[in-house]
């Protein structure tokens, strides 16, 4: 029998076989399985050729013409180890090797198992010289694809030596030159085969894979539609709806995919597919599934990895991206699409110096590569090597510098480093270039919205909608605008404007939710969520949100189910497990919110969020040292992180460890000299230490220079203030105020200076000064409220706390301070309001203390019992707290504790709301003194 060459739909028949096509179809009729089955791979109907072999194989099995034939069908349909099977099977009952080894070699190379063919494949075998030539051209295509392209080439001279005019070396040598970038000599040669045969369907797929490479993807399309017009196989049905993907005609990459899993239901392409498929929609966690069902048919298929990869890093689950990406380059060492996603993750996360390690390489093979030189710059900036940083973010500039990214990171770039002014030129420079991207718009008004410069942040906002009044982003820029200058019902208008154009927006939807859940319409903000999950079913934040909602509704099974079935369904991601966590925390259950994070993946133990959450839930668990521990470890990692500093001096306070505390403190302070928060807080623990001096130095550190001197003279004022010296504490804040009329600190400290000093009258007209500049500012509605409260003004403070409760009905502060007001006038009203701030404040020690002892006083013992042990013990210093469990104690039999508690809160010799009833009840109970007691 002779050697026959894969020629699409005629297989091995060459010309003669079209000629005869009308016999074969008549045999059909008559003939017996294997005539059949000739007859329909002569007309493509592969699956039905397929049908008719094991109907054969089914009568005699060791038909080894069947089987032979049965494995040249399933190489022609793609199937490349069931044609290995069969193929082995018929050479063992007796075909040749020389009739084998030609399509043994493609079933190898479509399962690339390169390193095997060339093992197994040697051309000697074969006697004849065309044969001798196919099976060197598959030795070649094999060497290609592991990257030996001299042996491959050499392997194709031996081709070309056994047959001149070999077809299959012909189009080797076309991936070769391909592989070479000789793009348009690879074209002329691929369309001279297609003209030479057109019914050779590999042909068709090479001219399709030439024209992918010059970027012509109509030619490309086309070449594919001619091939699966001959041949529908599962890998032709793949290679198309790649490239249907990638030019966006989504609807017909969709009837691909389908056709593919109709025809090949279990083949590993079909999910990867469709990976791509909802990759390209941005339906990440819909596309991490189907890629991770793909890589269970070929965990090593690196395409699969890699946008398994990309598909973690967008969905914010850094850590199994970093997992992935990784794999790709050890896999794929150059891979500079990996690197740069790495280089990006590790930015992401503030780890610089790998950052650099990932991306250096690639700058160095591409000087021009703008996106490398942007990640490289932004690492360099991470480590404080400022002029590095820029240097490098200026060459991506110059590589590209139609770039608006590269503009926009490097207007992103000089902002942080203290140059505003050419940070926004940079910014503007971007939005000039892509006006439609909206990228750097969003950053600029944010940038303007940063600084306070509402107006510039809403003109930035502004210009987007203009040039693009069709999309949502403009109106959602709008309304956070509107939102951050207190205009409540311009941004509401503006998101709703967002939510029509784009139904189910989530940002809009998720504002529109936020106001109206301050304003108490939880069905309106559920109504806002669930429109989002009908245009996204799988959006993460707002299954989150929704199961938040049935939590503060009182639906707490709900919730805790609907956690718990994201933490199920995607056990590696971080945000449900974080927020299982938080709810079992807000349950009062911080031991089990610990282990629901302590029994996470290995894949994301490593990850700086989960860290955070970590150290949180174990300072909540009263395990501090624990938590310092942790902390440690995120400022390992996070090397320039002046955040993770400032969270282990917290956790280090609560160890009680104040040197490690103050240690962590000067860091974070020396990564951010400029941040406020931090620098108060480090004249705070200064303070709390008695180290007057070293606070003074801290403070003139920073008047010394200009771009902080009104922070030093804030922070000069909560120095006096903490020392007693009320005047002083009062000119230092007015400075500042003169200075920044807006500084909100410096106008609160003025109050507090005021109210410290006895002068309540004092503080009412510095907190009602400002507000008449301010009339929406709540955070100064709310301290006046605190000081009419504390100064004995309970009808003034009620009032307050009454205007502010309308617009945020579940704040727990102001719930538990009404409750501590109506307390003499309506204790059944007083008790509602205790319930809901405990409801909403389970973990806060204050809201438990009220909450337990208006149940005591509504004769509701035993469930007040372990609220006021719970404040007692929590609170050991305060009269208050200690007066309440006293009276608890009183009334369950416990006088003689009862007699050390109050003792206790009436020896500090301070004044508390409680103090008369404190000593009247200690006078009964030692003028009646009980004996025994627990």
């Amino acid at each position: 029998m002779g050697i026959v060459k894969d020629r699409g739909n005629r297989g091995g028949y060459g010309r003669a076989a079209l000629g005869a096509l009308g016999l074969l179809l008549a045999a059909a009729a008559w003939g017996g399985p294997v005539e059949r089955a000739e007859a329909y791979r002569a007309r493509g109907e592969l699956r039905a050729a397929v049908i008719e072999l094991k109907n054969a194989l089914a009568e005699n099995p060791d038909d080894a013409a069947a089987r032979l034939l049965l494995g040249r069908v399933y190489v022609e349909a793609g199937d490349g180890p069931s044609a290995e099977k069969e193929l082995r099977r018929a050479q063992v009952l007796g075909r040749s090797r020389e009739e084998v080894l030609p399509w043994l070699a493609r079933a190898l190379l479509m399962q690339r198992r390169f390193e095997e063919l060339l093992a197994e494949v040697d051309p000697a075998a074969a006697q004849a010289p065309a044969v001798r030539a196919e099976l060197h051209a598959m030795r070649a295509s094999a060497l290609l694809a592991l990257g030996r392209t001299d042996e491959a080439e050499a392997a194709l001279a031996r081709g070309r030596e056994a047959d001149g005019g070999s077809r299959h070396v012909r189009m080797v040598e076309v991936a070769l030159w391909l592989r070479r970038g000789e793009r348009d000599r690879a074209w002329e040669a691929v369309q001279a085969l297609t003209r030479e045969d057109a019914e050779d369907v590999a042909a068709w797929i090479l001219r399709g894979d030439v024209a992918m490479a010059r970027r012509d993807w109509r030619e490309a399309e086309s070449a594919y539609d001619e091939a699966i017009r001959r041949r529908q196989r599962p890998d032709l049905l793949f290679k198309r709806a790649l490239l249907r993907i990638q030019r966006g005609a989504l609807e017909e990459a969709r009837a691909d995919i389908d056709a593919l899993r109709r025809l090949a239901p279990r083949h590993p392409a079909a999910p990867y597919a469709e990976g791509l498929w909802q990759f390209q929609q941005r339906r990440f966690a819909e596309a991490q599934t189907a890629l991770e069902e793909a890589l269970k048919s070929a965990p090593d298929y690196v395409p699969a990895q890699f946008y398994l990869g990309v598909t973690h890093l967008m969905q914010g689950q850094d850590r199994q991206a970093e997992e992935y990406l990784s794999r790709v380059l050890r896999r794929v060492p150059g891979s500079q699409p990996a690197r740069k996603l790495l280089g990006l993750l590790y930015v992401r996360q503030g780890r610089h110096a790998d950052a650099v390690a990932a991306v250096r390489p690639v700058v160095e093979a591409a000087p021009g590569d703008a996106a490398a030189q942007q990640i490289l710059g932004a690492a360099l900036l991470g480590l404080g090597r400022t002029d590095e940083g820029i240097e490098a973010l200026e060459k991506a500039v110059e590589a590209d510098p139609d770039s608006a990214q590269a503009r926009l990171r490097l207007g992103l770039s000089l902002l942080a480093t203290g140059e505003r002014e050419e940070g926004t030129a940079a910014l503007e420079q971007a939005v000039e270039l892509d006006p439609k991207g909206g990228a750097a718009d969003v950053v600029l008004t944010l940038a303007h919205l940063r600084a306070g410069e509402t107006d510039k942040a809403m003109a930035a906002a502004e210009r987007l909608r203009a040039r693009s009044p069709e999309r949502a982003l403009g109106w959602n820029l709008t309304g956070l605008v509107h939102a951050a200058a207190g205009r409540t019902e311009e941004a509401r208008a503006a998101f709703t404007k967002a939510l029509a154009l784009a139904p189910g927006d989530p940002t809009a939807a998720h504002n529109l939710a936020a106001m109206a859940l301050r304003e108490g319409d939880a069905a309106r903000a559920r109504s806002l969520y669930q429109a989002v999950l009908e245009a996204h079913p799988q959006h993460l934040r707002t299954r989150l949100a929704l199961a938040e909602l049935d939590a503060r509704e009182g639906r707490v099974e709900e919730a805790r189910k609907a956690l718990e079935e994201m933490v199920a369904q995607r056990p590696e991601a971080l945000a449900p497990r974080v927020a299982l966590a938080r709810f079992h925390l807000r349950r009062g259950d911080a031991a089990e919110g610990l282990n629901v994070l302590r029994r996470a993946p290995e894949t994301i133990r490593d990850d700086p969020a989960y860290l955070r959450a970590l150290g949180e839930m174990e300072l909540a668990a009263g395990q501090a040292e624990a938590a310092v521990k942790t902390y440690e470890a995120l400022a390992r990692m996070l090397e320039r992180s002046a955040a993770a500093r400032r969270l282990l001096a917290g956790a280090a306070l609560r160890a009680g460890d104040t040197e490690r505390a103050h240690e962590a403190l000067l860091e974070a302070a020396r990564l951010a000299p400029a941040d406020a928060g931090l620098a108060r807080e480090l004249v705070a623990l200064e303070i709390r230490l008695g180290r007057w001096e070293e606070a003074r130095r801290h403070i003139a550190g920073l008047t010394a220079k200009e771009p902080t001197r009104w922070l030093g003279r804030l922070l000069e004022g909560d120095l006096h203030l903490a020392r007693g010296r009320h005047d002083e504490a009062v000119a230092a804040y007015r400075a500042v105020l003169e200075h920044a009329p807006d500084a909100f600190e410096a106008a609160r400290g003025i109050v507090r200076a005021e109210q410290a000093a006895g002068r309540v009258e004092g503080a009412v007209e510095a907190a009602r000064a400002w507000l008449g500049r301010h009339p929406d500012d709540q955070r100064m509605a709310l301290v006046l409220a605190e000081v009419y409260l504390t100064g004995g003004r309970r009808e003034e403070a009620r009032a307050s706390y009454e205007r502010l409760l309308e617009r945020y009905p579940d704040d727990p502060i102001l719930l538990n301070n009404l409750a501590y007001l109506y307390e003499q006038e309506d204790l059944g009203r007083a008790l509602e309001f205790a319930r809901r701030a405990y409801e909403r404040a389970p973990r806060a020690v204050a809201v438990a203390d009220t909450y337990g002892w208006l149940l005591l006083r509504s004769g509701r013992v035993r469930e007040a019992e372990p609220l006021l042990e719970r404040a007692a013990a929590a609170l050991p210093d305060n009269p208050s707290v200690a007066y309440h469990y006293a009276a608890l104690l009183a009334r369950t039999g416990r006088k003689p504790r009862a007699v050390e508690y109050l003792r206790t809160a009436l020896a500090g010799g301070g004044d508390f709301p409680e103090r008369e009833a404190a000593r009247r009840l200690l006078d009964e109970l030692e003028w009646r003194p009980a004996e025994g007691g627990r």
